[in-house]
């Protein structure tokens, strides 16, 4: 997201903690970047989360040009 940001490009860091999220935007608006990045609240184990998401989001942006996902992993043992 930062070095998108950097480069020029329209970054929403959707977030489900709020305040590291919060902290990851300060990181990226304190380095000045040429593209802009903003914070969104989503929840992907909370369908209601996910649908007002991306409510908010078509209302604020034409359109979606990229789409990056990030996922922990859990090794439960055997």
């Amino acid at each position: 997201a930062r070095m998108l940001a950097l480069k020029g490009a329209t970054v929403v860091l959707a977030c489900r903690n709020l305040d590291k999220g919060k902290a990851a935007l300060a990181r990226i608006q304190s380095e000045q970047p040429r593209g802009s990045a903003t914070l969104a609240a989503l929840d992907l184990s909370d369908l209601d989360s996910g649908a007002g998401f991306a409510a908010d989001f078509a209302a604020a942006h034409e359109r979606l040009d990229l789409l990056i996902n990030n996922a922990g992993v859990m090794v439960p043992p055997l």
